[in-house]
Formats: structure tokens, C-alpha cells, sequence
């Protein structure tokens, strides 16, 4: 019998356990060290978003030309929006975590 990693949803990708551990670095102890990682992190999810905002409009592209397969554009198009919102919702939970760490509450909009 062959036993296998066990595996992890992860975006919609299943991912091998080992593989988790080694995307989210560990939390500093030290709060200045942990705003550090924070703004290092954004600065990783600025690019995705960028990234993610250009495959949406080439999506959006693609079902407007003539001839495309609609279902595949559209299938396409949702995978890129929900990606898009993942990264949004991880901005947003650095900015409340980086809210909290320098005493700020993180309750302001």
C-alpha cells in the first residue's frame, strides 16, 4: 500500500502539507520584525494584484472577440476574479494585523 502526503485546498489547488509550511514564514516575536515581514508581503501581493487585474481584462478580452468558447472565457474569468479577491482579502488582513501591532485597533475603515 502506498501512502500519500497529505494535502491541503489552497486557493482551489490541492497542496502537499510539506509545501504549506514553507509559503507562510513564521510570525516574529519581535512586533517591529513582524510589520517588516508584513510590508514585505504586500509589497509580493501589490505585484499579484497587478498581475491578477491584467489576466482579468485579457479574460474580459477574450469573451468579447468573435468566435470564443464562451464557457471556457467564463470559467476563466471567475478563476481570476476569485484569485483577485483572495489577495484582496489577504491585503486587507496585513492592514488590520499591522493596525493592531502598532496599537491602532484596526476597527477604522
Amino acid at each position: 500500500m502506498t501512502r500519500t502526503a497529505p494535502a491541503v485546498l489552497l486557493d482551489g489547488i490541492v497542496v502537499a502539507d510539506s509545501q504549506v509550511k514553507l509559503m507562510a514564514p513564521p510570525a516574529a516575536a519581535n512586533p517591529l520584525e513582524r510589520l517588516a515581514q508584513l510590508v514585505i508581503a504586500n509589497d509580493r501581493l501589490m505585484d499579484e494584484l497587478a498581475t491578477s487585474r491584467a489576466r482579468i481584462v485579457a479574460a474580459r478580452s477574450y469573451l468579447d472577440s468573435p468566435g470564443c468558447n464562451a464557457r471556457f472565457g467564463s470559467a476563466h474569468l471567475e478563476r481570476c476574479r476569485s484569485k483577485h479577491s483572495g489577495i484582496l482579502a489577504q491585503l486587507r488582513a496585513n492592514r488590520i494585523e499591522a493596525l493592531h501591532l502598532l496599537g491602532e485597533g484596526g476597527s477604522a475603515a
